[in-house]
């Protein structure tokens, strides 16, 4: 059976035209929004609670240092006294106890400045870990299809009023 070429065309139109119907009915266009991630976490009380804890840890380290460093300038100030009145064998002893101790004092510094970067990186990382599972969490609540993270590097470089919902995600994530 073979149909007229006018046929053809208007049942494909005619397709087409329930196609357009139906996308344009039953799918409602996506809902997207954006937050800004830096405010998120600034806003974040587990956020600030991880600052505050690292910074008393930060602040035990600190006084430890200038403990140490004020230990061996003392020990320094106290050969400099001395030094003229020990002997060639008791200045080079000195010397090298001093050397050491320094040597220690730096060695220190280097593994608490290591330490403290380590933890930092590991207290922001489970708050970060645990914003991101939130977050995911209200864009699903809300009927988000996609929720964007604008950042510095411009994952977002425009976003319409309105579509920013950084303040809601700060006050749903802090419940």
């Amino acid at each position: 059976m073979r149909f007229a070429p006018q046929t053809v065309f208007n049942l494909l139109v005619a397709v087409g035209l329930v196609g357009l119907y139906v996308l344009y009915f039953t799918n409602q266009p996506p809902k997207l929004a954006y937050v800004e991630s830096a405010k998120v976490l600034e806003g974040y009380k587990d956020m600030q609670a991880a600052r505050v804890q690292y910074r008393k840890q930060a602040d035990t380290w600190q006084a430890d240092l200038d403990t140490l460093k004020q230990t061996v300038q003392q020990e320094l100030n106290a050969y400099n006294r001395t030094r003229a009145t020990l002997s060639p064998e008791q200045r080079q002893t000195q010397e090298a106890r001093l050397t050491q101790r320094q040597k220690q004092y730096f060695d220190y510094k280097k593994a608490i400045t290591q330490k403290a970067a380590d933890e930092e990186a590991r207290l922001t990382g489970e708050v970060v870990r645990k914003a991101d599972v939130l977050m995911k969490q209200y864009g699903k609540e809300h009927g988000y299809d996609i929720v964007f993270a604008a950042t510095e590097s411009g994952t977002v470089v425009y976003g319409r009023e309105g579509r920013d919902i950084t303040a809601e995600v700060i006050r749903a994530i802090n419940k």
